[in-house]
């Protein structure tokens, strides 16, 4: 393998897809990245055995073939380098690089040990532009687990319904869903795993590029200029969170939303011994929203806002899921609704598709 490339694209080529190199397996080859050289482009890529990175990029090619090589090292040794073009070839299986400047030798690894890259026809395809995609995920991943072993929780499923494409994630103790207008031509349904999906939002382009998604039953691709990612699907059935979901409220409150986060913040300073516990009361004559923290070995806090509000009630509740839910609202309003004291509470901002549901405490 001989090839010439622009030190610039190799660089950003290799910073999206060794994130994805897992250094840490007792499989040594994830820890390397395989290159291959052919028709006058590189394909640079990395896998975890669940999710697979790959990024294309034009070359003078002038001899074909691959290697395998440590992610960390390749990338850094890199980045460092301040020159035009780098040169890369192989000689059983020692990469040789060298610029004007520079002369180095790493040790590689035949490309036959890296697992096969998995490929899919398009049975489900369809496109949506990158920064809604990305602004889905970022609305709905909040939700989802951090618990390895409820792979299910720790996942967005994502499935189309009444000419939509609806995004959701639950951890059990709070929910979020994203509908959204989409091209996807056939009906979609399939849940992707947390991690896929924060690598997803840290490689996709903040611009109307288009992505496009392939689908079967095991397999997601999305596709976005010369990057490609490839991740296993996650089987099983999802919560059927439809029901949690309240249809009518009695109890609602409109507030300023930057207003009841910076309260909520403040209240939960004092909540940090009370599993973060918050009190949310509705007060219709007086149309205020109060929160309040309970008396603590740190002292206690309460403090009203000024809002438009139905109902007299109150509920305790999550402090940081609160201002999770508040931190995806882009409007300059929030709405907290909530019936009984330990039936869901629903935040919304003023765009009617996206929504959050946190369950409340026992007070």
């Amino acid at each position: 393998m001989q090839f010439t490339v622009s030190v610039k694209k190799f660089a950003v080529a290799l910073g999206v897809v060794s994130r994805v190199a897992n250094s840490r397996s007792s499989l040594p080859i994830l820890s390397n990245l395989l290159i291959k050289a052919e028709k006058n482009r590189v394909c640079i890529s990395a896998t975890n055995l669940n999710i697979v990175s790959q990024v294309f990029i034009g070359s003078k090619v002038l001899k074909n073939g691959s290697i395998t090589i440590p992610a960390r090292l390749i990338q850094e040794y890199i980045s460092a380098i301040n020159e035009e073009t780098v040169d890369l070839g192989v000689n059983n299986n020692k990469i040789n690089i060298s610029t004007k400047l520079h002369k180095t030798i790493i040790n590689g690894t035949d490309a036959k040990e890296f697992p096969e890259m998995p490929e899919l026809g398009a049975e489900k395809s369809w496109e949506i532009a990158s920064t809604k995609l990305k602004k889905y995920f970022s609305n709905t991943i909040i939700c989802a687990s951090t618990d390895d072993t409820k792979p299910i929780l720790g996942s967005v499923l994502v499935y189309t319904e009444d000419n939509k494409t609806v995004f959701a994630a639950t951890d059990g103790y709070r929910l979020a869903e994203q509908k959204a207008k989409t091209t996807a031509f056939a009906q979609t349904k399939f849940i992707i795993p947390a991690n896929t999906v924060s690598e997803l939002i840290r490689v996709l382009p903040d611009d109307e590029t288009v992505v496009g998604i392939k689908t079967n039953e095991q397999l997601a691709e999305f596709s976005f200029g010369d990057t490609k990612i490839t991740t296993r699907l996650i089987g099983g059935s999802f919560p059927d969170y439809k029901n949690l979901i309240p249809k009518n409220f009695s109890n609602i409150a409109v507030v300023d939303k930057k207003e009841l986060a910076n309260t909520t913040k403040l209240a939960g300073l004092f909540a940090r011994d009370t599993a973060g516990s918050i009190n949310i009361s509705t007060n219709e004559p007086g149309q205020e929203l109060g929160i309040k923290t309970v008396a603590s070995q740190t002292g206690q806090n309460e403090s009203t806002i000024p809002a438009k509000v139905t109902g007299t009630a109150d509920i305790t509740i999550n402090a940081r899921y609160i201002n999770d839910a508040l931190s995806q609202i882009s409007s300059e309003t929030a709405t907290i609704s909530f019936n009984e004291k330990l039936q869901p509470c629903v935040i919304k901002g003023e765009d009617p598709d996206y929504l959050q549901v946190i369950m409340p405490l026992k007070s």
